[in-house]
Formats: structure tokens, sequence, C-alpha cells
């Protein structure tokens, strides 16, 4: 196990240790002292160049801190005026559709993702 992991232990949850592997397995104990938050970031924030749009992602999503490869192609090659429904499917924190609905203001968008923590801040 990794210092780090450790460290990240004792600031979400309290003081913890470790016990000696044993089949390369061991126990983490933790005593829960409701350590401060405050300083941890619950979401991430980030400018969408080229866009007045500020995306905001929690923390477990995919690519929180900034675009990924695969969106950045995406996003260079959607089509344009477009009419009718477009889906978003896996939508995340929704960079791909909204510059969809931009790019076809004819058009609408759904945007669906089984992940709640992806849309929540879209909500």
């Amino acid at each position: 196990m990794h210092n780090s992991t450790l460290a990240l232990f004792e600031k979400i949850l309290g003081t913890t240790t470790t016990s000696l592997a044993w089949k390369k397995a061991r126990l983490i104990h933790c005593v829960f002292t409701a350590p401060e938050l405050a300083d941890a970031p619950q979401t991430y924030s980030w400018e969408l160049d080229g866009t007045p749009w500020t995306i905001h992602n929690h923390a477990n999503v995919f690519a929180r801190s900034g675009l990924d490869i695969g969106a950045r192609f995406f996003l260079q090659h959607l089509p344009s005026d477009l009419e009718g429904e477009i889906a978003d499917l896996g939508c995340g924190n929704g960079v791909i559709g909204l510059q969809a609905l931009a790019q076809n203001p004819n058009a609408s968008v759904m945007f669906t993702d089984e992940s709640h923590m992806a849309v929540l801040p879209a909500g």
C-alpha cells in the first residue's frame, strides 16, 4: 500500500494504520475522527476553450479536470445544421451535447448517462 493512499485515508477518515501483510493482504484500521474536509474540493471547474462555458465535475467523474482526447476529437468533428433529435449517450458532463446544440440550434439534444455523479453538476 502506498504512503499516499494511507495519507488520503487519514485526511478523509482519521488516524489510519495497517496490519502486517499476510498472503499479499493486509487490514487497514481507521479511527474515524471527522477531520475537516473544507479544503478538499468537491467539484472541479474549468473553462471550455472557445466557448463561454464553465464546466463543473465531481471528483469521481472521468476526465474531471479537463477534456480527454476523445471528447476533444468529437468537438472538432461534430456536424452542423442538423434538425430533429440528437442523443448524447453517456454524456458525462455534457460537453459534447452542449457543443452539438450550439452548432445545431434547430435540433433538440437529449443528455443521458448512468453516472449520477457525472450529470449532477448539470442539474
